[in-house]
């Protein structure tokens, strides 16, 4: 449903929650202690997001079963990308499914299409490809060359529409991997129901990353590989999906390590595989370190978000976030995301081991999404050493001192999913205000804003403000009324204020 606009903007009473010791302020469970020093903060109120949709992808009624797997939305530093539209990849009867929808309006899906037979495991958008003469790409030691593999094994969806164009790389698009190995591309801004391109690699796609600095795309594979895209040699235009680069990690291991993270970091890129964490020079595209960060049989490095100088990180099954330097890799702090919910685990009908399942900073903002569909923001903070309990003994203090966690601020949403939460991204989308002339007293001239919002996604949608444990413990054993399961949700956050993109 829409959120109505007086209810997220109305001055904040600091409402008690179930708990004695929280408050709700604007959608929004916070310790009792914080939520009373500050309810007289402007500033703190206004940092606080705002939600302002919670809702279906589309009508309840389209027989719309699908499992979210995947998100992504336009730069908002491409300036050719002018529909700033987000792209959500859905996983229906095997098959993978894109919906196109603007973020000024969930409720309605502005274009559909099956884009490949086999899962959608990630989606990246990708600027035109544009000639790149700072310094061309050098391999080495674990490097080589190969070519792309022919479309034989066609893996186009069965109301997809596939051409192979001179121009197909030539303009903005997003880049889809596949389950099955294949990257998939589509034009942001024209006939994006129409594949423009593919290329089929070896093993399942589990991440695609744009490197702005190398102006190259970055694919991690199953197979512990990095396949490394670049402009065509020829002509320095387009993207050359044919011929490309592979660099391979983890060549001592006996078994394969996927590449399931790829995150720039200041003047380097930092893979994650397996339970390591390789470190990639650029523009020489060297691994020139690897560290072992958990050392667990099972360990998968997924999520990797750069703030300021130090890296949040996660592993798959697992409730810890660690936060690393960026110079050394030594850990500087954790949050157990178990304990920053433990207030409100009974609250909120939690029944099962919490896991991070999504991961986000902006605006000063840790994002944090969870296996039970809940949804946590905490403040970042650059702290003296004196003030921050480290893992490790801390640096000294400079201007290269991370951001840290305030835990004891953590702020709980009162909207979450009936899922784990799949993705937590920012979009944007255009807003046109009439701005008042105060010299003159006049109206003035209606400008389009940019609004910025942080988008959630996932299956089925909760209020915890208007349910209890048992109804909650309910919904998530599946319990439940038609219309609520089967379906894409989404939750919008207004955070259009004044902000710096730490992220």
């Amino acid at each position: 449903c829409l959120i109505p606009k007086q209810w997220y903007q109305r001055r904040v009473r600091g409402n008690k929650s179930i708990k004695e010791s929280r408050h709700f302020i604007q959608g929004w469970s916070l310790p009792q202690d914080v939520a009373q020093q500050s309810l007289l903060d402007m500033e703190f109120i206004q940092s606080i997001p705002a939600p302002i949709y919670c809702g279906p992808l589309g009508s309840l009624d389209s027989e719309r079963k699908c499992l979210v797997r995947c998100c992504a939305t336009a730069d908002y530093d491409d300036p050719l990308a002018t529909h700033y539209m987000t792209w959500v990849c859905c996983e229906r009867d095997g098959q993978g499914e894109v919906l196109i929808v603007d973020p000024a309006n969930p409720t309605e899906i502005k274009n559909n299409f099956i884009a490949t037979k086999s899962t959608i495991l990630c989606i990246s958008y990708v600027p035109a490809a544009i000639p790149f003469t700072e310094h061309e790409m050098v391999t080495l030691g674990t490097t080589f060359e190969s070519t792309g593999e022919s479309d034989s094994d066609n893996d186009s969806g069965g109301s997809e529409l596939y051409k192979e164009s001179s121009s197909a790389s030539k303009q903005p698009s997003f880049w889809m991997g596949t389950q099955n190995g294949f990257v998939v591309l589509h034009s942001a801004v024209e006939e994006s129901g129409i594949s423009l391109t593919r290329v089929r690699l070896k093993d399942s796609i589990l991440e695609i990353r744009y490197i702005k600095k190398q102006h190259s795309v970055l694919v991690g594979c199953a197979d512990s590989k990095v396949v490394v895209f670049s402009t065509k040699s020829a002509t320095g235009v387009g993207w050359d999906v044919k011929n490309y680069r592979v660099v391979l990690l983890g060549f001592t291991s006996i078994l394969a390590m996927p590449v399931s993270v790829i995150t720039p970091v200041q003047n380097s890129v930092w893979l994650g595989y397996g339970g390591n964490i390789a470190v990639l020079s650029l523009p020489e595209m060297n691994v020139k370190e690897e560290h072992l960060f958990d050392e667990g049989e099972r360990a998968l490095v997924t999520h990797m978000v750069p703030v300021g100088h130090g890296v949040w990180v996660a592993c798959r099954f697992n409730c810890i976030l660690t936060l690393l330097d960026t110079k050394t890799l030594q850990p500087l702090q954790q949050v157990n995301m178990e304990e920053v919910l433990k207030p409100v685990s009974q609250s909120y009908g939690f029944t099962t081991i919490i896991r991070i399942s999504a991961v986000l900073c902006y605006n000063n903002l840790l994002w944090v999404g969870t296996s039970q569909g809940a949804l946590v923001t905490i403040p970042l903070k650059s702290l003296s050493p004196s003030n921050t309990a480290y893992v490790t003994e801390p640096p000294p203090t400079t201007e290269t001192t991370p951001m840290f966690a305030m835990r004891g601020e953590a702020r709980i949403s009162l909207h979450g999913h009936q899922g784990a939460v799949r993705y937590i991204l920012v979009a944007r989308y255009k807003n046109e205000k009439k701005h008042f002339n105060t010299a003159t007293g006049d109206a003035g001239k209606r400008r389009n804003e940019c609004t910025k919002i942080v988008l959630s996604g996932g299956e089925g949608y909760i209020s915890y403000r208007d349910m209890d444990a048992g109804t909650l413990s309910t919904i998530r054993r599946g319990r439940i009324i038609r219309g609520f399961t089967d379906h894409c949700h989404m939750i919008a956050w207004d955070v259009s204020g004044p902000s710096t993109v730490v992220s």
